[in-house]
């Protein structure tokens, strides 16, 4: 498991927070979603938001590297609108 702190534009409430958590949801394997494990699988999260400061936009990520990627965290991120230290946010110039 690796943590990660990213720089999120736009993260400044809650709900934004459930906008941020909903996009990473769609990743594959990220448990975020409302999913059972497979018989015999383990339910821990691999992938969990730990942290959110709304005042600083600093969102922190625990993930498990051989399913998901930094990058996969940061695009879908990006789609969602938020702007972060790896993507601008998506359709923003």
């Amino acid at each position: 498991m690796r943590t990660v702190a990213f720089r999120v534009e736009g993260l400044d409430g809650p709900e934004s927070l459930a906008r941020a958590e909903a996009a990473l949801a769609k990743l594959p394997d990220s448990r975020l979603r409302d999913a059972m494990p497979a018989k015999g699988e383990k339910a821990e999260r691999c992938l969990k938001i730990i942290s959110a400061d709304y005042e600083t936009g600093e969102l922190v990520v625990r993930y498990d590297a051989m399913k998901v990627g930094l990058k996969n965290l940061q695009w879908e991120l990006a789609g969602a609108g938020f702007g972060n230290d790896g993507f601008p946010a998506r359709g923003s110039r």
